[in-house]
């Protein structure tokens, strides 16, 4: 490109608008291109630069973990055209499951809420398969694992937590994908969630009662019992405290 194109080094940067691979470590275009030109700066779209910054600063490993379930349960449901058959017949009326995708938000957002909204078929689908006595034993036992994971009070804590954040971000993401924004205007909005998020941390007490009580409701409709993670009889470096306590401390203020 820079032979046929007579492109200086020195003097060139990088744009990844549209660009479908841009940061993979061997084969990306961005990796590429920076064995020519060392010294040029990575110019993303505001939109992508949203998304990495979400990114990068999703570290909680119980979200993650969480985000990977939802990904593992897709894939078990598309692996298979009699899962996926049944899958389809239970969620009537409901959108199909997509494709979880690893850098627009938009359509995480969408995903996860769409995921909350039918755990609860999600569950029964999977009990039944986990009862399954064919040939596909190997789905039975990954079909058990998959529903004790979803039903882990951290994931569904997890789901709920990220999916209240997503919510946030959603609006923004879509207004820095349009091809002319008012500066001053999406400037203010940035500054608005991060208000809000430094709101709702000052406050953690009274607004993830919120999302507890979701995530209660979400219990009670898969017949499960809120827990909390690796329980001891008696807590060395800190008094006792109820599952929502637990919570609030070990993930939503992480």
């Amino acid at each position: 490109m820079f032979d046929d194109d007579n492109l200086e080094p020195t003097v060139s940067g990088i744009g990844t608008d549209t660009c479908n691979s841009m940061l993979g470590g061997q084969k990306g275009a961005v990796t590429k291109l920076k064995k020519k030109i060392t010294n040029a700066l990575k110019s993303p779209c505001a939109s992508h630069s949203l998304n990495l910054s979400i990114s990068k600063s999703s570290n909680v490993q119980c979200v993650r973990n969480a985000v990977g379930v939802i990904k593992e349960v897709n894939a078990f449901f598309k692996a298979s055209a009699k899962r996926n058959f049944l899958l389809k017949q239970k969620l009537d009326g409901h959108s199909q499951l997509k494709s979880l995708c690893e850098t627009r938000w938009i359509k995480r957002h969408e995903y996860v809420l769409q995921f909350q909204s039918t755990i609860q078929i999600i569950e029964d689908l999977l009990d039944i398969i986990s009862h399954w006595k064919d040939r596909d034993a190997c789905a039975s036992l990954k079909a058990e694992c998959l529903k004790n994971a979803i039903g882990s009070t951290v994931s569904i804590v997890s789901l709920c937590s990220l999916s209240d954040i997503l919510a946030l971000t959603v609006n923004l993401s879509k207004i820095l994908q349009k091809k002319s924004i008012d500066k001053h205007y999406v400037t203010t909005l940035i500054q608005n969630v991060i208000t809000i998020l430094k709101e709702r941390r000052r406050n953690s007490q009274t607004y993830f009662r919120t999302i507890f009580t979701l995530v209660s409701d979400i219990h009670k409709k898969i017949d499960l019992e809120i827990i909390k993670p690796r329980v001891t009889q008696r807590q060395m470096h800190r008094p006792n405290i109820s599952p929502e306590n637990n919570l609030i401390l070990d993930l939503f203020l992480c």
